[in-house]
């Protein structure tokens, strides 16, 4: 009687575990699906970083202006982006607005681990999660 009261979920917080989201669902016994804490956020050196934007770019090199850029992340990092259509976008995170990233500043962009950016295809009306941008120091 007890398990047709209890759900199962599972916890998806990492671009990885959206990666590999269907072999994760395709368990038995689980019941649903949680996008986690880290969903859609900056982190440097592990930690959320406050303060920066996502600028996000409809060509893969990245070296137009953004076509569009978030409001600052807060002290949880977390970051929410509002795109008027569906596409293919490429994602950079900053902390400083205007120009190439100079000595100093935080920057990084949405590259699941390659050396390449990877687009984050979005659909008219799409809501997307775990698109985390990890920072690192420009020197």
């Amino acid at each position: 009687r007890a398990n047709d009261t209890v759900l199962t979920f599972a916890m998806i917080e990492t671009a990885q575990a959206v990666k590999n989201v269907d072999a994760i669902v395709s368990g038995p016994g689980l019941d649903a699906v949680y996008v986690g804490p880290s969903d859609l956020s900056i982190t440097y050196d592990g930690k959320p970083v406050s303060g920066a934007r996502v600028h996000i770019y409809t060509y893969v090199q990245m070296s137009e202006r953004p076509k569009y850029v978030s409001e600052r992340t807060g002290p949880d990092g977390k970051y929410v982006v509002s795109l008027p259509k569906g596409g293919t976008y490429y994602l950079a995170a900053r902390d400083r607005f205007g120009g190439p990233p100079r000595i100093g500043d935080l920057y990084g962009r949405y590259d699941e681990g390659s050396i390449n950016p990877t687009g984050v295809v979005v659909g008219d009306g799409e809501k997307r999660h775990g698109i985390n941008i990890s920072v690192f120091r420009v020197w």
